[in-house]
């Protein structure tokens, strides 16, 4: 569960990290007498990182934050809501 408050509004909601990857390789190895050893390997690998919220609870609808400008709205996913950090600075 990962607790979350923003705006005054606090919820909870369980995240899903799924990682599947594929690979594949092949070796080869020719010796041509016993002093030469020529050795290959060819490979390939593809890793993909799937990190979703299995309810709706981290959506702009779910939290009212339907009215929430957005600067790149092609590049929302499921309509989750912006993650905002703030760190660094003094309070005087």
């Amino acid at each position: 569960m990962v607790p979350s408050c923003w705006a005054r509004i606090c919820h909870s909601t369980r995240i899903n990290d799924a990682r599947p990857g594929k690979a594949f390789a092949v070796g080869v190895t020719k010796t041509f007498n016993p002093t030469t050893v020529n050795e290959m390997t060819v490979g390939f690998g593809k890793n993909q990182i799937n990190i979703d919220a299995s309810d709706s609870g981290l959506t702009r609808a779910a939290t009212g934050l339907t009215s929430l400008p957005m600067i790149y709205p092609s590049a929302i996913q499921q309509d989750y809501i912006p993650q905002f950090n703030f760190n660094g600075g003094q309070n005087r």
